[in-house]
């Protein structure tokens, strides 16, 4: 009984789970200090898609109609593997990079 005590109170716990450079899953135990560094990381951004660069700021580049490399009211967006999928509310679609784009405005792979 002692041991299922122990194991409620290490899954309860801030821990966070993280996988080695050997492919092997870890426990790590978080105090209040890295907690708080986790939350403060910022990652500036390098790139901008839907955009030709970060100083547009228009609806699909400010065309009439979509087209693949515009966005309009970008809402949900999740990476599967190398895809990206975008939800393009303002256009009433999803758009999917087949690869993660890598340069600034890169057009998508389908439209759905």
């Amino acid at each position: 009984m002692a041991e299922e005590n122990e194991i409620e109170e290490k899954t309860e716990s801030e821990d966070s789970l993280r996988v080695s450079e050997d492919d092997e899953l870890d426990l790590d135990e978080m105090d209040e200090d890295e907690e708080l560094a986790e939350e403060v990381k910022e990652v500036g951004a390098y790139m901008v898609i839907g955009q030709g660069d970060f100083s547009m700021t228009r609806s699909n580049r400010g065309a009439d109609d979509p087209g693949d490399n515009t966005l309009s009211e970008p809402q949900y967006i999740a990476k599967f593997g190398d895809m990206l999928f975008v939800s393009d509310r303002g256009n009433h679609r999803v758009v999917i990079w087949e690869q993660f784009p890598e340069e600034n405005g890169e057009p998508c792979s389908l439209v759905l």
